[in-house]
């Protein structure tokens, strides 16, 4: 057991640090997954305790799940605030807020109910569902509708350079608007392709 926990950890850890989408997809279903473990340690009829967690692989993924993309973002961000892209245009800003919503409400929702602990079927059904949503929300940029982000973040769409790019800020959709309609370049800090940091205006190093 202990060579596979290891082997579950190398792998979430080396997926997350390589594929920033596959990681950003993982964030924003850490509810879910926080409710599978949840769920997973209720039907193992044990309290919670490094045991069982080490002994149950399940268990052990979705604590994993859980904790592991949230903290490898976060590294990732104070990382790439070191970088500063100058200049940058932004235009044809839009909120996200409604697809966030959409997005708790339409997958992580319904998918809370799927069961653990009831079957070899019941394990492939949920993983071939979540495989699919997988596929489908990295395939088209929608693991930036990301709820986990939008509790510390506010997340805007735009075009940077000819391409959509979403912006997180702490600033409300009214100043960014504001603060990107002049002709004035922005300092943008990047964390993937598609996603970047633009400081608030009351923060002094911005």
């Amino acid at each position: 057991m202990i060579i596979i926990n290891i082997l579950i950890f190398t792998i979430i850890i080396v997926v997350c640090f390589c594929l920033n989408k596959l990681n950003l997809f993982f964030v924003s279903f850490a509810p879910l997954f926080l409710i599978l473990f949840i769920d997973a340690l209720n039907s193992s009829n044990e309290r919670l305790s490094l045991k069982i967690i080490f002994s149950n692989w399940l268990i052990f993924t979705l604590l994993l799940l859980t904790l592991l993309p949230f903290i490898i973002f976060i590294l990732k961000v104070i990382h790439y605030k070191k970088k500063q892209l100058n200049n940058k245009k932004l235009t044809n800003p839009e909120k996200i807020g409604d697809g966030i919503v959409s997005y708790i409400m339409t997958y992580i929702v319904p998918l809370s109910t799927l069961g653990v602990g009831q079957g070899n079927s019941k394990y492939f059904d949920s993983i071939l569902i979540f495989t699919i949503i997988m596929v489908l929300y990295i395939r088209y940029d929608l693991v930036y509708f990301n709820p986990m982000l939008a509790l510390f973040f506010n997340v805007y769409k735009v075009t940077l350079d000819k391409k959509d790019a979403y912006i997180m800020t702490r600033i409300s959709y009214a100043q960014f608007k504001d603060r990107i309609s002049g002709n004035n370049g922005n300092s943008l800090y990047k964390v993937s392709n598609s996603l970047y940091i633009l400081r608030g205006t009351t923060d002094k190093s911005a």
